[in-house]
């Protein structure tokens, strides 16, 4: 889910552009093609947006700071993995 939240607004100016294009090409309004595409800006513009994602998530991100760890431990010869309580 974290990867979704982090890839979905990289990908995001780039499926904008592409709406662009089609609905610019259904209109006939535009001779651009996909050789014209402005890969730098979209890049640039899905980086910031995973920036400010990531900036969203440790502001706004639930913390287990109040809580205790319990580590891992082999009981009966199973790993029980590790805990917060």
């Amino acid at each position: 889910m974290r990867q979704l939240l982090l890839l979905l607004p990289f990908l995001l100016p780039f499926a904008g552009y592409a709406l662009y294009l089609a609905l610019a090409k259904r209109a006939e309004t535009s001779g651009r093609t996909l050789a014209d595409t402005p890969w730098t800006w979209l890049t640039v513009v899905g980086l910031a947006l995973v920036a400010l994602t990531l900036l969203a998530l440790a502001v706004l991100g639930e913390s287990d700071t109040g809580r205790d760890y319990v580590p891992a431990e082999m009981r009966d010869g199973r790993v029980v993995p590790g805990q917060v309580r």
